[in-house]
């Protein structure tokens, strides 16, 4: 019973290993790529439109002087709305993409702890460390997005029962039929 369970925790393991290598690959870093290629654009949309806000008070105030001073006001009232505008488009990409990356990082941590139960449910069934905690609390999260769906730990010590719709997707019947089994056990 004990091998069986190893050989079952081993492979819940790996799997789990798996979906996080192809999280990371296939949603992080694709993420935090598009992300950077954002933060790019927004930052040279902003300076190049902060540059032609200068000039433009250049020209304003030589046209206040040189030409009649309506065409200097005009022309520093567009101005400053260009700069006005280029912050306030700055602000708002760069609340934007504080949110995508805080997002991302949320959800990797929350794959990484779900792992990290897996892999202490892994060293219980190798024999090698007991499974408890002391003072664990009950709770159950759902994180949008993340390659693991569901954590539930008990109160008595760390019993953990992690559900992933990745890994439902991608294993066979009868390993999930059997991972059940062990995991009741």
């Amino acid at each position: 019973r004990g091998r069986v369970r190893h050989a079952l925790a081993t492979r819940q393991f790996l799997t789990a290993v798996k979906v996080l290598e192809d999280w990371r690959r296939d949603t992080a870093l694709p993420g935090l790529a598009k992300l950077n290629e954002d933060m790019q654009g927004t930052r040279k949309a902003t300076n190049v439109t902060n540059t032609v806000a200068a000039v433009g008070s250049v020209v304003a105030a030589v046209c206040v002087f040189v030409v009649w001073p309506v065409t200097g006001l005009v022309a520093g009232a567009v101005s400053s709305a260009g700069g006005v505008g280029a912050q306030v488009y700055d602000r708002h990409a760069e609340v934007t993409e504080r949110d995508v990356f805080r997002r991302l990082v949320h959800q990797d941590l929350w794959n990484l702890y779900a792992l990290g139960e897996i892999q202490k449910e892994w060293v219980q069934a190798r024999g090698h460390a007991p499974l408890t905690w002391e003072g664990a609390a009950n709770f159950e999260t759902k994180v949008p997005g993340a390659a693991f769906s569901t954590v539930q730990v008990a109160a008595t010590g760390w019993k953990s029962t992690v559900l992933w719709d990745d890994i439902a997707a991608a294993g066979s019947a009868a390993a999930r039929t059997e991972a059940t089994a062990a995991r009741a056990a």
